[in-house]
């Protein structure tokens, strides 16, 4: 009869060769220093895989963050303006309007609760829904006079900020990093 302690060290061999083959241990960089300071940690990162995710996310803040603050000044954040750039995208084509679920599915990010977005811009008179004739358990969501007015006159400053939260990258470097975050993605990777 086997001892609990033995099942349990079966279990964690088991799990251990599970893991993905660790890579050699490397001697921090400057850049991961410092990312490791910012946070506070005591130590070092526990792998790579966790130093770049961690990069990841930091630098999504960093360079969302002056669009944020573009948005703001407009009164509408960045799903809000995502959604509005959907609707847009679509109007020729859905003259209806389009079903909140397509819109979801085509949002840059997840977002929990399409509908409380979908009211606040129908409050602000940016969209308004419409039920579906052949089907009124479908609501359709489309784009008004002054949610289009507020996208071309959001048109030119998000280009600029684009240009410019990019503008220390090199186009090839811009190049390489598209093809490392596309293979980032799920939908990218597994075609």
């Amino acid at each position: 009869m086997k001892s609990v302690d033995t099942d349990i060290v079966e279990t964690y061999s088991l799990f251990m060769d599970s893991q993905p083959p660790s890579r050699p241990t490397r001697a921090p960089s400057a850049d991961s220093a410092r990312l490791a300071r910012a946070l506070g940690k005591r130590e070092g990162f526990e792998s790579l895989e966790q130093e770049t995710f961690i990069n990841l996310i930091r630098a999504y803040e960093a360079l969302a963050e002056p669009f944020a603050r573009l948005f703001k000044s407009h009164r509408i954040s960045l799903p809000l303006y995502n959604i509005l750039r959907i609707l847009r995208g679509h109007q020729e084509v859905a003259e209806r309007g389009l079903a909140i679920q397509k819109i979801g599915e085509q949002m840059l990010t997840r977002e929990p609760d399409m509908t409380r977005l979908i009211d606040r811009l129908e409050k602000a008179g940016l969209a308004e829904r419409c039920r579906c004739p052949e089907d009124r358990r479908v609501v359709r969501v489309g784009i008004t006079d002054k949610g289009l007015d507020l996208l071309a006159h959001l048109d030119e400053p998000v280009r600029t900020t684009h240009c410019e939260t990019m503008a220390h990258y090199s186009e090839p470097e811009l190049t390489t990093l598209n093809t490392l975050l596309a293979r980032a993605r799920p939908e990218v990777s597994e075609s």
